[in-house]
């Protein structure tokens, strides 16, 4: 048996050393990755060019750490075990619709775009589930044997052959734990960039698109659940105010009273729900238990705008210089998490967002040589 050591707090002022929580039997292999891929790369007149990958990787005895009973001295252990294969494409365009020279107009373009799908082939003899990360409120990243890897999982709202959300005795949606809510791994992501230029001015400007793949928000399950977002604010079908105080609630109508919400959906039986909630009970309770959102994404990346420097001020030792004004980060120009404030490529972790702060933009001057 191998186990690590860390060094310890003093003892009477003499050095320690404690064993770390993870039991180690020093039999650990390193991970094997074997690949295969085939492309091409075609060109046009220096006009057109095309570039295409497929690759498949096998990645091969993964290192997992397990929980383990802590009566054993330890809290987790670790395996060689899992098998998980990645396939995708890559493929780019590129062209010159328009060159007239240094002195006319000049645009290039180019066009990248790719989509990969990582499987978990297998994990361990006895071991179908790996728990990779969890969050409040149930929500999980597991990595399932037969399944995409990454997969969300936790509470999701009941619903009938229909598509119809069913409602509880309370008038809350009803939910069940350990669904899986979709992979985190996008259907496609790519990105453009333009390149514009006339008579020593040229303009540049790189954009980046994602769709598909879900991610856990903290930012928008509390916006809601605190009556801190726009959607919180309302009225009900009656054009009364959701949040006015709730008067007297009896089976017979729902509730007879002014405000409080009526979830759309159905009870059990098929009949339409006509029992309304108070707005906590409906934001705070029962869309935390349905949490999810759409990795999708439009953003303007950078921007540049620049000016070649007319070579008689440069001197004999420079060929040309370029002044420019640039600006990163410059818009997110669409994202269904956008209206929560989430810029959903700035997540801290691949998978869930805990409290984004606002996204920064820069500004700044460059200037380029050549020598």
């Amino acid at each position: 048996m191998y186990t690590a050591t860390e060094n310890g707090a003093l003892y009477n002022g003499t050095a320690s050393a404690a064993i770390g929580n993870t039991y180690r039997t020093g039999n650990i292999r390193p991970s094997l990755t074997t690949s295969w891929e085939i492309g091409t790369d075609l060109r046009l007149f220096d006009l057109l060019g095309l570039e295409f990958t497929y690759y498949v990787d096998d990645n091969k005895d993964k290192i997992l750490t397990l929980d383990i009973d802590p009566t054993t001295g330890f809290s987790a252990y670790q395996i060689n075990a899992g098998k998980i294969q990645r396939k995708g494409f890559e493929a780019s365009i590129s062209a010159n619709p328009f060159r007239s020279g240094s002195s006319g107009f000049n645009w290039d373009v180019a066009l990248n775009f790719g989509r990969n799908r990582s499987m978990v082939v297998e994990l361990a003899d006895d071991i179908q589930t790996y728990l990779a990360d969890f969050q409040r409120n149930e929500t999980r990243l597991e990595h399932r044997v037969g399944k995409e890897w990454g997969m969300l999982v936790g509470r999701m709202w009941n619903r009938d052959e229909a598509g119809n959300v069913i409602i509880g005795s309370n008038g809350i949606a009803t939910y069940s734990n350990n669904q899986e809510k979709g992979t985190i791994q996008p259907d496609y992501t790519g990105g453009l960039f333009n390149n514009l230029s006339y008579k020593g001015f040229n303009l540049s400007f790189s954009l980046d698109f994602q769709n598909g793949g879900l991610f856990h928000s903290l930012t928008k399950m509390y916006g809601l659940g605190a009556g801190l977002h726009e959607n919180t604010v309302g009225v009900n079908d009656k054009g009364n105010d959701w949040r006015d105080f709730p008067g007297a609630y009896t089976l017979e109508n729902g509730n007879s009273g002014n405000g409080r919400i009526l979830v759309p959906g159905v009870f059990a039986n098929g009949t339409p729900n006509n029992r309304y909630i108070p707005a906590r009970s409906y934001f705070y309770t029962a869309l935390q238990r349905d949490n999810i959102n759409q990795m999708v994404l439009e953003k303007l990346r950078e921007v540049r705008l620049g000016y070649e420097l007319p070579k008689a001020i440069l001197g004999r030792f420079i060929k040309g210089a370029n002044f420019g004004v640039m600006v990163s980060n410059a818009l997110l120009i669409y994202a269904p998490a956008k209206e929560f404030g989430v810029d959903p490529s700035e997540l801290e972790n691949i998978w869930y967002e805990g409290g984004q702060l606002p996204s920064t933009r820069t500004t700044g001057f460059n200037l380029r040589v050549r020598l």
